[in-house]
C-alpha cells in the first residue's frame, strides 16, 4: 500500500476532516480550500469559537467533484 493510499484510507474513515486533510486528499492548495470556505462553496464546522475548523467529508466530496 502506498503512502497516498494510506492517507486516503485514514481520511475516508473520519466523518469530519481538517483543511490539511483536504489538501492531502484533493491536491488543492490550502488557500483554495479557505477561499471555497469563505465564499460559501464549502461548508465548515467549528465546535468552539476558537476550535479547530473541520469539514464534513460528504461536503468535501461534493466540492471536489464539483456538485452543486
Amino acid at each position: 500500500m502506498t503512502t497516498n493510499e494510506m492517507i486516503y484510507n485514514i481520511i475516508k474513515a473520519k466523518e469530519y476532516i481538517s483543511a490539511k486533510d483536504i489538501v492531502l486528499l484533493s491536491g488543492y492548495s490550502y488557500s483554495s480550500v479557505m477561499r471555497a470556505k469563505n465564499s460559501g462553496e464549502l461548508k465548515s464546522h467549528q465546535a468552539k469559537a476558537k476550535g479547530k475548523l473541520l469539514f464534513h467529508r460528504d461536503d468535501v466530496k461534493s466540492w471536489i467533484e464539483g456538485d452543486e
